[in-house]
């Protein structure tokens, strides 16, 4: 039986990232930091990017963030205006959660891999994640979009969309529109 081979989980991380950004620099994503890329092309909408290690991997996660959803931070009401103060999606989208043809190791590098194996893996799930979540993004150009497909989806088995959990109503996707609405002084 071989010695089990792992890289340090912060250079499983920095490899993952490595390998998507210049993929997401040319599809018009700006870096916020190594881990952090987001795209505002469709402000108040912004599309943001988050290679994260859980516990022996490392993924790419995607989604919205709308800068009209308030937050709490402690016991301060918060806005994710800036690319920079973005530190949660509003809507995410799993594939592992939600499409039974999706498994998790197809979609996380594990640190139980040689540099070049990881290299490779990263590489293939870099690809794959940007076709995925363009095929989301590219359906999207307003909040309203946004709010018909959550509920669209949301209806045919319930799960297809997280919204992030909140203290109040914001989490319902309707209330997000009338804040949206709010925002801009419409009715």
């Amino acid at each position: 039986m071989g010695a089990i081979t792992y890289i340090n989980p912060s250079q499983v991380k920095a490899i993952v990232s490595a390998e998507v950004a210049p993929l997401l620099l040319a599809a018009g994503f700006t870096p916020i930091d190594p881990f952090k890329f987001v795209r505002s092309a469709k402000a108040p909408i912004r599309e943001v990017v988050l290679v994260g290690f859980g516990k022996s991997d490392c993924s790419i996660a995607f989604g919205w963030c709308l800068s009209f959803v308030p937050h709490l931070q402690g016991e301060k009401v918060r806005w994710q205006r800036t690319e920079k103060s973005i530190r949660v999606f509003d809507v995410s989208r799993d594939p592992t959660n939600y499409e039974p043809r999706f498994k998790w190791p197809d979609w996380s590098v594990s640190m139980f891999n040689d540099e070049e194996g990881c290299r490779a893996k990263a590489k293939e799930l870099a690809r794959k994640v940007l076709t995925y979540e363009t095929e989301w993004w590219d359906r999207i150009n307003s909040v309203e979009e946004i709010i018909h497909l959550v509920l669209s989806l949301k209806e045919e088995d319930g799960r297809h969309f997280w919204l992030r959990e909140l203290p109040s109503a914001t989490a319902d996707p309707r209330l997000c529109l009338c804040l949206h609405r709010a925002s801009r002084g419409c009715a």
